[in-house]
């Protein structure tokens, strides 16, 4: 039995020097998932930046609206003569649906980098769930280490019990032959 202690104690220190490295891994993991974050974080406030930029050119594009428009009354009311502001018009308007699109797409743009740093955050806080339950198996690991040690200890302890008892019983069945010989002999020499 107590070689199968000793087996388990050997199993519980080579595990506790797995746990160990896995614990180093995830303290590296988590330094990297830190750093993600702050990138994460720094890209979450260009995009911001980004956003009032596309609100200014929003607003330029509205005022070009309203240009495009008086453009084409003005082109309207002068005619002919008027050719040429039918053209600036018609440029105008076509500044506006391309300005239009180029803030369509980086509004997109900066939603993207938002949801992004949402998925980051919750990974960062998953694999801290993580390490934190890594860092309790240590003293999980130690006290069945302890607990092995303990039992390895009894299982000596009941062995060194039971080799005494093994001797007093023969210490015993050597008396009772002696006294069963003693008593024969007395039983003969009585008779």
């Amino acid at each position: 039995m107590s070689h199968s202690s000793n087996v388990t104690t050997i199993q519980a220190n080579e595990g506790n020097v797995i746990v160990e490295k896995a614990i180093e891994q995830m303290h590296s993991i988590d330094k990297h998932t830190d750093s993600t974050v702050q990138v994460i974080l720094n890209l979450n406030n260009k995009a911001n930046e980004i956003q009032e930029i596309v609100s200014l050119i929003t607003g330029f594009a509205e005022q070009t609206n309203l240009l495009a428009l008086n453009a084409s009354i003005e082109a309207a009311r002068a005619g002919r003569h008027g050719a040429g502001f039918a053209v600036v018009a018609s440029l105008i308007n076509q500044i506006k649906n391309e300005t239009k699109v180029a803030v369509t797409v980086t509004e997109q743009g900066s939603q993207s980098v938002k949801e992004g740093l949402l998925l980051v955050n919750h990974a960062n806080n998953a694999f801290k769930e993580i390490s934190t339950s890594i860092f309790g198996i240590p003293n999980d690991i130690s006290e069945v280490d302890q607990l092995s040690n303990e039992i390895n200890r009894n299982i000596q302890e009941i062995a060194s019990f039971i080799d005494n008892i093994q001797t007093i019983s023969i210490q015993n069945a050597e008396n009772v032959q002696y006294v069963a010989a003693s008593t024969e002999k007395q039983s003969v020499t009585m008779q």
